[in-house]
């Protein structure tokens, strides 16, 4: 297969996991299979954009992935807000109070997902540094891998630490990333 074949290819996956992704969302129920199927499409035209065209094919697939999903979001919020009310018939829910201890623990939730999650994924960027002079990368290289991973690896650990509802796992999932790249840290130059 040619490349441009591949990036029309990898493009056209992307718009359809957008699509699904939307479907999804839009259920009253999630559907994880929906999910996982959007985030493999994702992933696969991910790989073949890269495969083509390296990181200029990844970035014009994910420009393509992106503008389909601001026209969704927009036809979205022109719907009128009765529409959506009566396609969803969603049960009232009652407003939880602010009390003491609600307030307490959205400030811990925060603290979780923010800073901590900065620390994390700053240790797992910092560790990757390593890894890439480890391997005879050369300074700036390993720089801009520090560079390029703590924003993405911040979005994803503070995306999986806001998806559970649990403290424990919040703080497990924060804690993993900073527990594996530790010996890294602790080695430093020795790696």
């Amino acid at each position: 297969m040619d490349e441009t074949t591949q990036m029309c290819l990898a493009a056209g996956l992307a718009l359809t996991s957008v699509v699904v992704l939307r479907i999804s969302w839009a259920r009253r129920d999630r559907s994880w299979v929906l999910n996982l199927a959007g985030r493999l499409g994702f992933a696969l035209s991910t790989a073949l954009a890269w495969a083509a065209f390296g990181a200029w094919g990844v970035a014009v697939v994910m420009l393509v992935a992106t503008g389909a999903a601001i026209i969704l979001l927009a036809v979205a919020a022109l719907e009128p807000a009765s529409a959506r009310r009566r396609k969803e018939k969603a049960p009232r829910i009652a407003i939880e109070s602010n009390t003491a201890r609600t307030t307490q623990a959205r400030i811990v939730t925060f603290l979780i997902a923010g800073p901590f999650a900065l620390i994390a994924s700053l240790a797992a960027a910092l560790a990757a540094r390593l890894l890439v002079l480890a391997m005879n990368g050369t300074e700036a290289d390993a720089n801009v891998t520090v560079l390029g991973l703590v924003p993405l690896l911040w979005a994803i650990l503070s995306t999986m630490v806001l998806m559970n509802d649990r403290r424990r796992t919040q703080i497990a999932i924060a804690a993993a990333i900073t527990a594996v790249s530790a010996p890294f840290l602790v080695l430093g130059g020795a790696v």
